[in-house]
């Protein structure tokens, strides 16, 4: 090995930091536990699917980039002649082109875009609007990522993170399959042909907008590779059913059993007082996202951005005065302009009038939401909040949530949270102010202390637990023959390559599907499919 000439006691200093740096980890490795072997075996099997890596379309791949970077040009000239800015990277400038159009933007946060969008009527403004989206599409900024990582055998490894959350799941890294857009082509091969076999002007002509098209592509660039096939099993809505397991709603989990139900749908049903289907993909998004964040205790104001965060239309004031009675309309609106400003304000930069007339909609889906659960779910939290407390004036002892398989306990400087599974989440240096309740945590790049409460335990205590039973399921497809070569886990998905001809969808729907000993009454329902290319 060469090691390059440094100054004058630099080698010391690299020695002394990697000393220091040494001494920190196995600090660490004494304050945690080791893994149990059951987890061990876990870890192994992410490593080997990390180390198997997915094969990806490189040609497909390159297609894509040109198409993308053919189209990228023609948007910035035409964004310059209509805003005078050379680029549309330039957010600053254009929050200051939009004032001067008479229109105040807090930010370009895709969701301010398009709710924008949705209120001006002026051309050049709409289509400025459209260019900074289009062009600021991280997803399409994947397809180079991907043929930066690829290997020499046309595979990228390294993708998924063992424990990367503080409840055992698994994120992303690399090139962020965690983060790939959820709208899909409905024939994901055709797309692919149309990406290798059409110019900028044609793919524009018959698909559209060539970089939304793109981005809603991106997925299928992860392939079979020759004589092999992926089958991808998702766990359906598994959050919401173990929440309504977790809370004892037999109601709500009669309702999953019936496979001619949607939990998702029903939300949106009681939202928008209308039958809501499958189809309708606004408004059953805008269910799931009541169901799981309003299911760990969200307020009206963290529920209406969360939904903006993910891309949810924004609530139309019609929409308000249709789903919400008058009455209620005018207590909530009058209450959120008085004395709930202020706590919009702490979720909000300068709110506006039209957030408050939003806020009117999602308070009054959260007064729902509650009303409804009130024994069921919103009763988990104060359970699960009542053995935390309990359990830090009692150090040592084990205390149990009430009619729950959940328990507590402060040891070490922990709180060790013992699932329903057996296996423990763990909090670190937990304290009780008041009625404040408190732990360190990682917000990724430094120690913060953060607000522990009942929505948020149960929010970990679901999450940790549907992760388990994906885990088992994953052990199980690993004992097999044709089903062991997992290569992808993205949310609550396994990916797994088979020979053509060979596996079944009936059978790795069955393996998935076991019920764990732990929660031998939870109604786990998969959706599988096979394919050459990955889609949603």
């Amino acid at each position: 090995m060469k090691l390059s000439r440094g100054k004058v006691g630099d080698w010391e200093k690299m020695l002394e930091y990697n000393r220091t740096d040494v001494l920190a980890e196995e600090a660490l490795s004494r304050a945690l536990p080791d893994l149990s072997e059951v987890e061990l075996e876990v870890w192994r099997a992410s490593e080997r699917m990390n180390r198997r890596g997915f094969a990806v379309d490189i040609a497909g791949c390159r297609n894509a980039v040109r198409l993308a970077g053919e189209h990228a040009e023609k948007l910035t000239a035409e964004f310059h002649d209509i805003t005078g800015l050379d680029t549309a990277g330039q957010r600053a400038k254009f929050i200051v082109w939009l004032a001067s159009k008479k229109v105040v933007s807090r930010d370009t946060t895709a969701a301010t875009l398009d709710a924008e969008l949705k209120k001006t009527t002026d051309v050049n403004i709409c289509r400025a609007i459209q260019i900074v989206r289009a062009l600021g599409r991280s997803s399409i900024k994947k397809y180079k990522a991907m043929l930066e990582q690829v290997d020499t055998d046309g595979r990228v490894r390294g993708t998924v993170m063992y424990h990367g959350a503080g409840t055992g799941r698994w994120t992303g890294r690399g090139v962020q399959p965690h983060n790939y857009p959820r709208h899909c082509p409905p024939d994901m091969n055709q797309a692919w042909n149309d990406i290798n076999s059409m110019d900028l002007d044609m793919l524009e002509m018959v698909r559209g907008d060539p970089m939304e098209f793109l981005s809603s592509a991106l997925r299928g660039s992860i392939v079979a590779p020759a004589g092999r096939r992926l089958i991808i099993g998702d766990y359906a809505q598994i959050e919401a059913r173990m929440t309504f397991w977790l809370a004892g709603d037999r109601a709500a989990l009669d309702m999953f059993r019936d496979r001619s139900r949607d939990m998702y749908c029903e939300m949106a049903g009681m939202i928008f007082n209308r039958i809501v289907t499958k189809e309708d993909e606004d408004e059953r998004f805008l269910g799931k996202q009541a169901t799981l964040a309003l299911g760990f205790g969200a307020g009206f104001v963290k529920y209406l951005v969360h939904c903006r965060a993910l891309g949810a239309p924004p609530f139309s004031w019609r929409q308000v005065c249709e789903l919400v009675p008058v009455g209620h309309r005018t207590d909530i609106y009058n209450w959120i302009v008085s004395d709930g400003w202020e706590m919009v304000k702490r979720h909000i930069e300068k709110p506006t009038l039209d957030d408050a007339r939003e806020l009117v909609l999602a308070k009054y889906i959260v007064n729902r939401f509650r009303d409804k659960y009130k024994n069921t779910v919103v009763a988990l939290w104060a359970r699960l909040e009542t053995a935390f407390r309990s359990a830090l004036g009692w150090p040592g002892m084990w205390v149990e949530a009430n009619d729950t398989p959940v328990a507590y306990q402060l040891k070490d400087k922990f709180m060790r949270c013992r699932l329903p599974g057996g296996r423990m989440l763990r909090y670190y240096d937990p304290k009780l102010n008041g009625r404040e309740m408190s732990a360190m945590a990682s917000d990724g790049s430094k120690w913060v202390r953060r607000k522990l409460y009942g929505g948020l335990l149960t929010e970990n205590v679901v999450q940790a637990s549907a992760r388990d039973v994906m885990a088992g399921a994953w052990l199980r497809l690993e004992k097999t023959e044709i089903y062991r070569d997992l290569v992808l886990t993205v949310h609550d998905e396994l990916v797994t390559e088979v020979t053509d001809g060979c596996g079944s969808i009936e059978e790795f729907e069955q393996i998935l599907a076991e019920t764990p000993a732990w929660c031998p009454d939870l109604p786990i329902r998969v959706e599988v499919f096979k394919a050459r290319r990955y889609r949603k």
